[in-house]
């Protein structure tokens, strides 16, 4: 999907405050802070690339006659206009020369952690951006792990099983100060592996030249994430391009989701502030609609609006109650290439009421079927080389860079 955005080849460094909530919104109950978003998307004047040199990074580079992996390390390289390139082992490195790391790149001549922790990645992420880069890149295999002590010390080496939930909500924990003013994306691509890939219990499997998933994670402002988002798309789409992302999410994008706003579609005449039910519809429907082209595809869906809107009536000094599905249809329609919510809702639990309407935050579909729980058999099962092992609760720590519950939040009134 390609996004419309207005891209500023200058530095994101002067954030300028958001625009006030559209009229009738409400906002989401859970207590926010006050946050200066940057509304302007632009190119990052600076940012940092952290390698992941775990071992298990090691069979991507191994493999010949692959140029991805290459190909998406030279891309982000480019993505500011300096970028300053550090590997992460069991600690953060020095900065390299980016023509120094180049060479290494070409030369295999990295060297190697034995072992590697996410969680201090992204803590560190989260400090060079604090620091002053505009977006800090981080290249992973994206396996949400202990360490190796924690590992070897555990029942049955277990660790990463028992305690995945909890290095989530560590993650979470890490991130959550940082709700509303940094956003996350994370880019799933796919390159040749040849070489041992460790399981969850520190068991070796030979993968000879099997195709794996690797991550790029981003972090940083608003406005410079989503040009990255951009820049990702658009090669998704451009020809010549040798590794576009297979998949991509962003999380903490609430500023984009603003835009969107339910207005009447039949049935009903707006006036002084209100929603006028026609004579000829009270005792019928009447339709609410509203343009989903600011969402990413994956939301753009019968079933995500489905699964994910809610409707709240009020009516006079009553107690908010959730509407019944009984009472309203949800649909997403294309309309002259666009995707259009409609929402079908009995009158007769309109009148004289106001109607809160919201879309909850859920991720796309792809971080649960590509996430594996036990790759103990990914070296005899083609269907785990595909899957990266604890994804689902690695990526689920970066929701709490969502600014509230929900995506969107509007009241309408109707008489």
């Amino acid at each position: 999907m390609l996004f419309c955005i207005a891209l500023v080849n200058t530095g994101c460094k002067k954030p300028t405050p958001g625009p006030p909530p559209p009229e009738n919104d409400t906002t989401d109950t859970t207590p926010q802070r006050t946050v200066v978003v940057d509304t302007i998307v632009r190119k990052p004047s600076t940012s940092t690339l952290l390698f992941d040199a775990s071992g298990s990074m090691h069979g991507y580079l191994n493999s010949s006659g692959d140029p991805r992996f290459i190909g998406v390390i030279s891309h982000f390289e480019n993505m500011s206009g300096n970028t300053v390139v550090r590997l992460y082992g069991k600690e953060e490195g020095n900065p390299i020369e980016r023509t120094d790391f180049d060479r290494m790149l070409n030369n295999r001549k990295i060297e190697w952690s034995n072992e590697s922790d996410l969680k201090a990645m992204v803590r560190s992420m989260i400090g060079h951006v604090s620091g002053g880069d505009d977006i800090c890149f981080l290249l992973t295999d994206g396996i949400l792990s202990g360490s190796d002590a924690d590992i070897n010390d555990s029942p049955d080496k277990s660790y990463n099983i028992r305690m995945r939930q909890k290095m989530s909500e560590d993650l979470s924990s890490m991130l959550s100060d940082k709700r509303g003013e940094l956003c996350a994306l994370i880019a799933r691509y796919n390159a040749k592996f040849n070489g041992k890939y460790s399981c969850y219990n520190n068991d070796g499997k030979k993968l000879i030249n099997k195709d794996r998933p690797f991550f790029v994670i981003a972090i940083g402002k608003w406005g410079c994430i989503k040009y990255i988002e951009g820049k990702l798309n658009e090669a998704k789409t451009a020809n010549g391009i040798t590794t576009p992302y297979e998949d991509i999410v962003m999380i903490g994008d609430a500023y984009s989701y603003q835009k969107i706003k339910l207005s009447a579609a039949e049935g009903l005449n707006p006036k002084g502030g209100k929603l006028i039910i026609k004579k000829e519809f009270r005792n019928e429907n009447v339709a609410l609609s509203a343009d989903l082209g600011v969402l990413p595809a994956y939301m753009q869906t019968d079933d995500y609006m489905n699964s994910n809107i809610e409707l709240y009536v009020q009516h006079g000094q009553k107690a908010e109650k959730v509407l019944d599905k009984d009472y309203y249809e949800v649909s997403v329609n294309s309309v002259n290439g666009k995707k259009i919510l409609r929402l079908n809702v009995k009158s007769s639990q309109l009148k004289d009421s106001k109607l809160t309407f919201r879309i909850k935050y859920a991720l796309p579909e792809w971080i649960e079927a590509k996430s594996d729980d036990n790759d103990l058999d990914i070296a005899i099962n083609p269907a785990k080389l595909g899957k990266t092992f604890n994804l689902k609760y690695f990526i689920s720590g970066f929701t709490t860079l969502h600014n509230g519950k929900y995506i969107k939040e509007q009241s309408l009134d109707f008489k």
